[in-house]
């Protein structure tokens, strides 16, 4: 597998962070349909402090032998691959979060369509190992469920699964939103804020949460785990489904994700240690962040299109979303018998 950084560099509307020559099994003299043009799929990957996408799909070597070349950007986050996306900066994204179509499409000009939307979800991996999102608190806080928290400061980052699973959760309970104090602000803003006392919470992963479970005499009050799966979205966009060759690729590209699922899957020991070595975490969380990890892509369903529906709903009650979302628009399940072969 040819493996080369070809570039990094910043561009204000639709930036890529970084490109990364993934695969390169397409031989210049292409195929009956595309004559002699090499097919290149331009695919966005998130890669935050806690992520090692980028380096399973490496040391899988699932994408070895693809008939394309495959150009991967790392993004800080899911508004830079969407914004990417939008400009037709990249083809597709593998690990797209939850939030961010319902975003995309709810803070857009005019609600999308089947026909206007700019990229559609192809895929849905779903984790069912993974604990999710935790609500943590300190030991000595005397915090014991979530109705003890109303009166009292939460704090997450606006527009983000956590703040659907603490608004969703509340509801469940029985309890007004409007009871606690929502303190909005970004991630790394948000576990400062909680650390130095600032806020009574702090709702995040549980990936994020275990270091201050181990370091700050915190414990966790509650996990979204049975409550809302937090899908991540293989997502491409319009054009690049148009396009006869290259919506065959996208196929390809999904059969070979779900065959990195299978290596994770088979190989923790390994993943765990990226995580240890990459992403800095201790080795008891390491081993855990791998277990949870493992997943595998499902149909695009019904269950799925009414978990994104009510985070949808959700964001337009609270005002994160401009206007309402009918999140089928967002879907195409052209791949749904591809997945249903692989599982």
């Amino acid at each position: 597998m040819r493996l080369a950084v070809t570039t990094r560099r910043r561009v204000a509307a639709a930036v890529l962070a970084g490109v990364t020559l993934l695969a390169g099994g397409c031989s210049s003299s292409g195929d009956s349909a595309g004559g002699d043009r090499e097919l290149v799929l331009r695919v966005g990957i998130q890669n935050s402090g806690n992520s090692v996408g980028l380096q399973t799909l490496e040391a899988s070597g699932v994408l070895e032998d693809a008939p394309y070349r495959v150009e991967i950007a790392e993004f800080d986050g899911a508004n830079a691959a969407v914004e990417a996306l939008n400009a037709g900066a990249i083809d597709a994204d593998i690990a797209l979060n939850s939030a961010a179509p319902v975003l995309a499409d709810g803070n857009s000009a005019q609600p999308w369509t089947a026909e206007s939307a700019p990229f559609k979800i192809i895929g849905a991996v779903d984790r069912p190992n993974d604990e999710g999102i935790a609500v943590v608190v300190r030991k000595d806080s005397g915090i014991d469920s979530l109705a003890d928290l109303t009166g009292r400061k939460v704090s997450f980052a606006k527009g983000t699964a956590n703040h659907y699973f603490f608004v969703s959760q509340a509801k469940r309970e029985g309890i007004d939103p409007a009871q606690f104090e929502l303190v909005t602000i970004p991630l790394t803003e948000a576990r400062s804020a909680y650390i130095g006392g600032a806020v009574d919470a702090l709702v995040t992963s549980v990936i994020n949460a275990r270091p201050l479970v181990s370091d700050n005499d915190s414990k966790i009050l509650l996990t979204s785990k049975g409550q809302f799966t937090n899908y991540q979205f293989l997502v491409a966009t319009k054009a690049a489904l148009g396009d006869e060759r290259t919506s065959e690729a996208l196929g390809d590209l999904l059969s070979r994700l779900e065959k990195l699922n299978e290596w994770e899957a088979d190989n923790l020991d390994k993943v765990a240690e990226l995580y240890e070595t990459v992403a800095g975490q201790p080795a008891a969380d390491a081993k855990l962040s791998a277990a949870e990890g493992v997943g595998s892509f499902v149909p695009l369903d019904q269950r799925v299109f009414d978990t994104q529906q009510a985070q949808a709903d959700i964001f337009y009650e609270q005002g994160v979303a401009a206007h309402p979302v009918d999140v089928r628009n967002q879907f195409d399940t052209r791949y749904n018998d591809l997945v249903e072969t692989s599982r």
